[in-house]
């Protein structure tokens, strides 16, 4: 005959049992973001669950990824009879460089907001801490030309996105070799070549690095892979950004104009930035996706141009820009100007086409609102992506790794249109 204590220990583990049963065959999709994810042990500590199930839910530019992952840890929480361990959104901690800059801050409060553990990072301690304190992060110091303020800030991080132009590849090289996830949205070419180079290293340590993040480049190679795949095998792109003349801009991508503008030559061209068909006239500049283009699709020639939504600012800046910019005297006076003086609408717009045989074949356009917004949303999204698991270890580029699809609901309704072979305009 069975004691009472036999039978209230055969009780608890049939309960225990139940308990596992109906935690291995709860649903998984559709979790809210009050129902954790269960990834523990039940009467075992060393359960696995191998399954993946990866839920993004998308609100105003926002999105939380939940995603069931293979844990061994012991058990360190109990419900019921149950010891389980969660995978909380509010667990993945993301170290944002430069978050509290002109778009790194946009970043930060995205990605805040959608319950990751953001740390804003940056040389800047107090600029940090008060960003952090009004988006719920932690402001830490980080200086990305020392090597030895990173150890505290990368402590326990699944992702590093930089929001700033590198010295080197100290940073990319460190995250990649570590097996951790790293997002870059430089606009300098010469960064993201560096950091190409570590895709070696990144796959023989299971890293991965998505680069090329944001509005230009980020959404403008995004498009030229979508013309160039409606075309087949193009023979040229080319890729026109329309800025606001009335939109603020950053110090870091004021410099870059201004650098830009130093080295800018060749002759204008016109595009249609709308489907109104009016043309605009650009010039050439030196933006990343002509360089990383040419390097993904060898034998495409790839050309970007760049104007303001203001005609006479744009053939003002255009005609004096070079030579105030070349100027050691003069170029502090030019990036004053940029950064103060504003006319105009906010809005910007893109033109991507995609030519063969010297006809040109499809053309993607695009017209939304401020370039630091659309850069930030994308780069939330991007981030979110990554961390989702969409990505093999290596250093991937964002146009040729991610499609349109994943950010189209995040921009004004037809916001983004193709022209294609036969003319035809469609909405993505």
């Amino acid at each position: 005959m069975r004691t009472v204590a036999q039978r209230r220990r055969r009780s608890a583990l049939l309960w225990v049992a139940a308990l596992a049963v109906a935690a291995a065959i709860w649903p998984t999709q559709g979790l809210s973001r009050s129902c954790r994810q269960l990834v523990g042990s039940g009467a075992s500590s060393d359960l696995q669950w191998r399954q993946t199930a990866t839920r993004i839910d998308h609100q105003e530019g926002r999105a939380n990824a939940y995603r069931r992952i293979q844990h061994k840890t012991p058990c360190n929480r109990v419900v019921g009879w149950l010891p389980t361990s969660f995978l909380r959104v509010d667990a993945v901690h993301i170290l944002v460089v430069g978050g509290y800059g002109h778009v790194g801050g946009r970043v930060s409060k995205i990605l805040a907001s959608s319950g990751y553990a953001v740390r804003v990072a940056g040389r800047n301690i107090k600029k940090a801490r008060r960003l952090a304190a009004n988006v719920g992060a932690e402001g830490v110091f980080f200086d990305a030309c020392e090597g030895r303020s990173w150890d505290a800030a990368l402590s326990g991080i699944e992702l590093v996105v930089v929001c700033i132009d590198l010295p080197d590849d100290g940073l990319p090289r460190r995250v990649l070799a570590s097996g951790k996830r790293y997002m870059d949205i430089s606009a300098d070419d010469r960064v993201l070549n560096a950091i190409e180079r570590l895709d070696p290293v990144a796959k023989e340590q299971g890293g991965t690095a998505l680069l090329s993040v944001g509005l230009a480049p980020g959404l403008t190679n995004m498009m030229a892979h979508a013309v160039a795949h409606r075309v087949g095998a193009p023979q040229e792109i080319n890729i026109a950004v329309m800025l606001g003349a009335g939109d603020s801009h950053g110090t870091k991508a004021t410099d870059w104009m201004i650098a830009e503008l130093a080295q800018a030559e060749g002759r204008s061209r016109t595009f249609s930035f709308a489907r109104d068909q009016r043309r605009r006239k650009a010039w050439p500049l030196g933006f990343a996706d002509q360089h990383v283009l040419m390097r993904i699709m060898p034998g495409v020639r790839v050309r970007t141009y760049f104007t303001l939504n203001n005609h006479f600012l744009s053939a003002y800046l255009f005609s004096i820009g070079p030579l105030l910019s070349r100027s050691r005297w003069l170029r502090p006076f030019l990036r004053r100007a940029l950064m103060l003086f504003r006319f105009g609408s906010r809005r910007t717009a893109i033109a991507v086409t995609a030519s063969r045989d010297g006809a040109q074949a499809a053309t993607a356009r695009f017209e939304g609102g401020e370039e630091a917004k659309l850069t930030a949303q994308i780069a939330a999204r991007a981030a979110i992506l990554l961390l989702a698991g969409v990505l093999q270890p290596g250093v991937h580029h964002l146009g040729q790794a991610v499609g349109l699809d994943q950010f189209v609901d995040l921009f004004e309704p037809d916001a983004l249109s193709f022209d294609g072979p036969m003319g035809q305009v469609t909405s993505a």
